[in-house]
């Protein structure tokens, strides 16, 4: 069995990238005898996560070139008769079907959400065209959550049958840590004094950080001891339709130097921040996993969640739920947290079983266990 995969966005960063990235380190922990071609940019993909002699990597100058070229006719076909299978990771697919396809579906928040995901016309007609694409030559589906599957499935008129499911999973440096000295080294490293509450990811549209904001500012009032809000993640200025501006909500507030804003935090220093919070919030209005909500479980931190599109199924009853769009609900519930330790300690216990029903491990066995079905079906 001969598997190509796409590799051009294996490294620890957000979530797809990520996930290609403890794919490949999965299956080259799992599998010794099938032979994976990775096409990259990155010639030395293969050296950096010390893969197996099974894994061999093609430059992108080869024949993947062709990805994005529509017909060839024969030629095509014949230059990949050696794939069994191509694996596009990240939803970027091959504008002609040269060989059996399997594309992994992380959402479709651009479909379903436009108004949170969508810049101008001409990115519309990017993701436009790359659903076109995905629709008419991939041959198999993979999606992160069911709640996934189902909103493409429904969306697209796609058989279930060729859609399967395959939740992402949490590295093993996500654990409750003893050793509060390197928490709080890591705390001080990002100015961070005291005690707080935690947000994670992009600072996208999607991620509801102004109504965060907001619910941060009330529950502030209400609560007797000083807390404050981290937020680490990235903001981009420059898509203003996706990144929404916080100005006019942090001026609108009466403890905005309560608000630190990290930027992109080090992969490393993440399981700190999670153990060092008093609670990790995710008021999402929209999300295919959840991936940091996973990270947080895994290392005790409570979880205060949506209530809508993948999270319930990831976090089930190891989270507190909240309206996204209700700011009093959200402030409640960062108050019941806080002011309950046992509360608090209940949660922390029940997001670590959570926690260990999903692992990288598991995704990349479940991956091979779908090529292998359909290799040979």
């Amino acid at each position: 069995m001969k598997i190509a995969i796409d590799a051009r966005r294996a490294q620890i960063n957000k979530g797809m990238d990520r996930y290609v990235f403890e794919l490949l380190s999965g299956l080259n922990s799992l599998d010794f005898h099938t032979e994976y071609v990775l096409f990259s940019k990155n010639k030395h993909v293969k050296h950096q996560l010390d893969l197996r002699s099974n894994f061999s990597v093609e430059d992108m100058r080869g024949r993947f070139r062709l990805i994005g070229r529509n017909g060839l006719g024969f030629l095509g076909p014949l230059l990949f008769r050696d794939i069994d299978l191509c694996h596009f990771t990240t939803g970027d697919v091959w504008y002609s079907h040269f060989s059996k396809t399997l594309v992994t579906i992380h959402d479709i928040g651009d479909v379903v959400h436009p108004e949170l995901f969508v810049g101008d016309s001409k990115d519309r007609s990017r993701r436009e065209r790359l659903y076109r694409f995905i629709v008419k030559n991939a041959d198999y589906y993979i999606c992160v959550s069911n709640f996934s599957k189902q909103e493409f499935c429904k969306h697209f008129r796609i058989d279930e049958k060729r859609v399967h499911v395959v939740h992402h999973g949490v590295g093993e440096s996500f654990r409750r840590m003893s050793e509060r000295v390197l928490v709080n080294e890591t705390k001080n490293k990002y100015g961070i004094y005291g005690d707080y509450i935690l947000f994670v990811g992009a600072l996208e549209a999607k991620k509801n950080v102004c109504n965060l904001i907001a619910s941060y500012d009330e529950a502030a009032r209400k609560i007797s001891r000083p807390f404050k809000l981290v937020i680490v993640g990235k903001h981009d200025a420059s898509k203003p339709s996706q990144y929404p501006p916080l100005d006019s909500v942090l001026k609108r507030i009466g403890n905005s130097e309560n608000v630190i804003f990290t930027g992109f935090a080090e992969e490393g220093d993440l399981p700190a921040l999670y153990n060092g919070a008093s609670v990790l919030v995710v008021p999402s209005i929209y999300e295919g996993f959840g991936l940091q909500a996973l990270e947080a479980m895994a290392c005790g931190t409570p979880v205060i969640v949506s209530n809508g599109s993948a999270l319930p199924e990831i976090v089930g009853d190891a989270g507190i739920y909240v309206d996204p769009y209700d700011i009093e609900d959200m402030a409640e519930k960062i108050c019941w947290v806080l002011d309950n330790p046992e509360v608090a300690q209940e949660y922390s216990e029940r997001c670590i079983e959570r926690a260990k029903l999903f692992s990288w491990r598991n995704t990349a066995a479940e991956t091979l266990n779908v090529y292998e079905q359909i290799v040979r079906g």
